[in-house]
């Protein structure tokens, strides 16, 4: 099975960040902790493997790259594909203060 480099871009980093300090301050460190661990694997295990199983985004239509997206939870993680790379462009969410793209 082919596999894929996934790539965060700073703008995703951005996003996790951003949540990841919401839920420290609203949980405590370790449950942030937590919560972001299971977060980034899942968008490696899942980007990793399959990118392409995952729809085409709204988005597309205004870009010119055809963008995917995968719902994690609450969160929509959008990404393009180009060859074996998956480049994570924005992690949109309920605390990341970005509820659209």
């Amino acid at each position: 099975m082919k596999t894929y480099r996934v790539v965060l871009g700073p703008l995703a980093v951005q996003d996790l960040r951003r949540s990841f300090e919401w839920g420290v301050e609203h949980w405590g460190y370790d449950k942030a902790e937590t919560w972001f661990q299971h977060v980034h694997e899942m968008i490696i295990d899942n980007l990793s493997m399959m990118p392409l199983a995952c729809p085409i985004a709204r988005e597309t239509e205004e870009l010119e790259k055809e963008v995917r997206h995968l719902i994690i939870g609450r969160y929509r993680v959008l990404f393009t594909v180009e060859a074996e790379e998956v480049f994570v462009t924005r992690v949109t969410g309920p605390f990341t203060g970005r509820s659209e793209v």
